[in-house]
């Protein structure tokens, strides 16, 4: 009987062993095969390596002006542009749907893959003429996709990565962070929207309050600032956001006006 046991207890071992490997394999699979999907984006877009932001000059935002959102379109009509952070992997297509479930779990070549993809708020204009524009994307272990977000509680991370970059069909925005937190899903920064300059005030003094970053910048209600939101590991209740405010758009060439209406580059703070 106890051998039976113990030659019982060493084939679960066994299996449990087994079932590890085989879903250790399937998640570097997966992951493999994200990277493959961001790789081909990258080359189709023309945007294989972003230079790295000087003080002088904005290397990043002329890089990313050659972005060849058409292409991308061809393999997506789903393509509404392009959000990097220089030197992170933060580098993709940013996407946009009736639904926001839909991405959770495909590449943006609508592939099924449980990194997903970086979409755009359903209720948000794609052309980023919203107060809030909101951003998601999954938080993975591999630091793909929104997976390294949360290093910018660290003042370092900050100083060595201060700016998020939008390519859309108007030309390259550029926002500077001043905000990284734990929220929930009911915090100011994941409210839609907002026109009165009561209400964008509002949800400035909120996101502040919570906020313990200390950037020095104070955007006012005549801003447009940028949240992206992804998972933590604490309650799924609960996200972490980078905010940014909107400093300077870079008018592609051709484009027909912009939503700022001449006022880029003059951000209040």
């Amino acid at each position: 009987m106890k051998r039976n046991t113990i030659t019982a207890l060493r084939l679960l071992l066994i299996a449990l062993l087994l079932l590890g490997l085989t879903n250790l394999l399937r998640t570097r699979s997966e992951q493999r095969a994200a990277e493959q999907a961001a790789g081909a984006a990258a080359e189709a877009a023309g945007l294989d390596k972003l230079p790295l932001p000087k003080e002088e000059s904005d290397p990043v935002a002329a890089a990313l002006l050659a972005t060849d959102l058409a292409a991308l379109r061809e393999v997506n009509p789903d393509v509404v542009g392009w959000i990097s952070i220089p030197d992170t992997p933060v580098n993709y297509p940013l996407l946009q749907r009736d639904s926001n479930e839909y991405y959770l779990d495909r590449t943006w070549q609508g592939t099924y893959n449980p990194n997903g993809s970086i979409f755009l708020e359903k209720e948000c204009a794609a052309d980023l003429s919203d107060f809030n524009t909101i951003v998601y994307g999954h938080n993975m272990v591999s630091d793909a996709m929104f997976g390294t977000l949360d290093s910018y509680q660290n003042a370092d991370y900050l100083a060595a990565h201060p700016c998020v970059y939008l390519r859309t069909d108007t030309g390259v925005w550029r926002y500077r962070v001043f905000a990284a937190y734990e929220a929930t899903l009911q915090d100011a920064c994941y409210r839609l929207g907002i026109t009165t300059r009561s209400a964008k005030e509002e949800a400035l003094r909120r996101i502040q309050s919570t906020n313990p970053l200390d950037t020095g910048l104070w955007p006012g209600f005549e801003d447009q600032i940028l949240t992206l939101s992804t998972c933590t590991n604490n309650r799924r209740s609960r996200r972490f956001v980078v905010i940014s405010v909107l400093e300077e758009v870079v008018a592609a060439e051709g484009a027909e006006g912009s939503p700022l209406d001449g006022a880029a580059g003059k951000p209040s703070f």
